[in-house]
């Protein structure tokens, strides 16, 4: 699917979409769970306003690793390790930030389908770096 800005981005609905209505969605930094998350959404309207694609011409991708998946009859656990990368243009030029995280989901099966019914996001740790003005050249044909 593209998006408003040519790029392929999935619509906030169809994410949303794998979340039941009162889940929660929860970050928090570091490798564990801390006191409090540094930021928590609960329900669709929440969680749709927190996986909404910016509109700052910043881009997203998003690279999902291993996952671990223990089933219990209607219920699920999920750990997913994930590389996220944000480019923005700023007016220092073009930043790259990557973090490395991790998802904790739980699953209910509903219906025949599987919605999650919580996640909580693990910013393990992250890196800032302006790009060159190389970042935008084709790769050298070779």
């Amino acid at each position: 699917m593209v998006g408003a800005r040519g790029g392929h981005r999935p619509p906030t609905s169809g994410q949303l979409a794998l979340f039941a209505p009162e889940a929660r969605l929860a970050v928090y930094y570091g490798h564990q769970r801390t006191d409090q998350p540094v930021a928590t959404f609960q329900g669709h309207e929440e969680i749709s306003r927190a996986l909404a694609a910016p509109d700052d011409g910043r881009h997203l991708y998003h690279f999902l690793g291993q996952t671990t998946i223990d089933l219990d009859g209607d219920t699920a656990s999920a750990e997913t390790l994930c590389i996220a990368h944000q480019l923005s243009e700023t007016d220092a030029g073009r930043r790259l930030r990557t973090t490395n995280n991790r998802y904790a989901d739980s699953f209910r099966l509903v219906a025949d389908t599987w919605l999650l019914t919580s996640r909580d996001i693990f910013l393990a740790w992250a890196e800032d770096r302006t790009l060159g003005d190389d970042a935008t050249a084709p790769p050298a044909a070779g």
